[in-house]
């Protein structure tokens, strides 16, 4: 059973910082970022489950990111410091990909 940490996020029309560059592929999501605890894959049943995880860690208004968020395609950029040494749970909306997917 894989347990990793899920990206959270908080959008919050944060102000992107005037020296930041983006275009399509990546873009600027208004908001902010965090991991949880490393959670096993099978406690997130739904997006609904993994949204209820990220609020219990961080409080009312945290979701699950999104891999392919309307701000960015390939990248985003929001505020926040997350570890780069570990992979982390995220969600994806056009295909089926997901830890609850059957």
């Amino acid at each position: 059973m894989v347990a990793l940490p899920i990206l959270c996020i908080k959008l919050d029309g944060s102000p992107k910082p005037s020296n930041l560059w983006t275009d399509f592929y990546n873009g600027w999501v208004g908001g902010n970022i965090a991991t949880t605890q490393p959670v096993p894959g099978t406690w997130l049943t739904s997006q609904s489950a993994a949204d209820q995880l990220c609020a219990s860690y961080f409080g009312a208004g945290w979701q699950m990111a999104q891999f392919h968020h309307s701000g960015g395609g390939w990248a985003w950029y929001s505020y926040g410091n997350v570890r780069s040494d570990t992979r982390f749970w995220v969600r994806i909306s056009d295909q089926p990909a997901n830890c609850w997917n059957p």
